[in-house]
């Protein structure tokens, strides 16, 4: 599916918009999608067309209902947005969204964008959508959103399409030209000794080859033996998932370039007391960033805080005197607080088609976000 280029006068760039869908038409994109990856100035590691491609191989999401949306200007993409059309549900009322795809062990969702046209080109899209979308639709729906990423509600909403938005919780992370506050020093050091006493510990990066695929199998024991094995939620416990990050791991093995670049490339952490892992993460760095997506831990060391102490080591690790580097931890989870991280507002988007019926929901979501950031407030819930 395509249209023609718009140029109302010549001031105004001109776009053109096609559409893919599914795995097929994700993968005839890369080109596209890496070329504008590297003009992404707000790149984390959900924009990444290797996430993109292990989310849907895998399953997680119905790759056939997703349909990819390019945004060009003179043959050169400046905008990508995955969407996918649901029927939601506002206050009761029918809501007719293309939104961006979601699943529990996808945390982030943004359009991959140029700094200079993206607001343009997301205006671009929802007037072409107006136009040519297959399906009808109410709002355009961007879920989870980093509010320091590139696409900008208001500078969208500005040209002609109200947008409301919600903020939803954090994301904490650590600048790595941040110092660590002295108690927290003070606890990891008490945290180290006590460990040590039990046998050397040793921190381990496998970040390519066997040395990563053999401590992806000891993060999966490590976690299936603890708490979230006994709660049903470990990796190990679902095979699609395993699927997934087997899939990232991949991208290791085949042998990923380095994390400050534009490929992402997969790191599992291990934290080892006399030679037997007792802590474990798995992260994925990108463009500077090292993202800690998920934490494991062995079930028979119950003090010593050996997650935290791994995560410090990380810390150590990856900045090394790299000052314009972070450390990322993804959600905002309380027990991160002892570093006194900074932390990102994670939103939610919406952008309301025009017309009577549009505008009323337009404007009955404007409500409820208010009245739920009020209740945010009053509860002392910051975001």
């Amino acid at each position: 599916m395509q249209a023609g280029e718009h140029n109302d006068d010549a001031g105004k760039p001109e776009f053109a918009v096609t559409s893919r869908q599914g795995l097929a038409g994700l993968y005839s994109l890369e080109t596209q999608w890496r070329d504008l990856e590297r003009r992404q100035a707000a790149l984390n590691f959900c924009h990444s067309w290797d996430w993109y491609s292990a989310i849907l191989e895998a399953g997680l999401v119905n790759a056939d209902e997703i349909r990819f949306f390019v945004v060009s200007r003179q043959q050169q993409a400046c905008l990508i947005l995955p969407l996918q059309w649901r029927r939601q549900r506002l206050a009761g009322l029918p809501l007719r969204c293309w939104a961006t795809p979601q699943h529990p062990h996808q945390p982030f969702s943004d359009a991959l964008q140029d700094a200079q046209h993206g607001a343009a080109a997301m205006a671009f899209l929802l007037n072409w959508l107006r136009e040519h979308s297959p399906r009808p639709w109410d709002c355009l729906q961007v879920s989870r959103r980093l509010e320091d990423g590139e696409l900008d509600c208001r500078r969208v909403a500005m040209r002609g399409f109200p947008c409301v938005q919600t903020r939803i919780t954090r994301s904490k992370y650590l600048a790595c030209a941040a110092t660590v506050d002295l108690p927290a020093a003070r606890h990891l050091a008490r945290a180290r000794r006590r460990l040590a006493r039990d046998g050397e510990l040793e921190l381990v990066v496998a970040d390519r080859g066997v040395a990563l695929e053999t401590a992806f199998v000891q993060f999966l024991q490590l976690e299936r033996d603890g708490w979230k094995g006994r709660r049903g939620s470990a990796i190990a416990l679902h095979p699609g998932l395993i699927g997934f990050y087997r899939r990232l791991i991949a991208l290791g093995v085949a042998g990923g370039k380095d994390g400050d670049g534009v490929r992402l490339r997969p790191v599992i952490y291990l934290l080892r007391q006399a030679g037997r892992p007792i802590a474990a993460v798995f992260a994925v760095q990108l463009a500077g960033t090292c993202y800690l997506l998920k934490i494991a831990r062995a079930q028979r060391v119950r003090r010593g805080s050996p997650g935290k102490l791994l995560i410090d080591m990380i810390r150590q690790d990856w900045c090394d005197g790299r000052s314009r580097r972070e450390l990322n931890f993804v959600t905002d989870v309380a027990w991160v607080d002892g570093w006194s991280p900074a932390a990102r507002a994670v939103v939610s988007c919406r952008w309301f088609n025009r017309g009577l019926r549009a505008g009323l929901l337009a404007r009955l979501a404007r409500v409820r976000a208010a009245v739920f950031l009020l209740a945010r407030r009053l509860r002392g819930v910051r975001a």
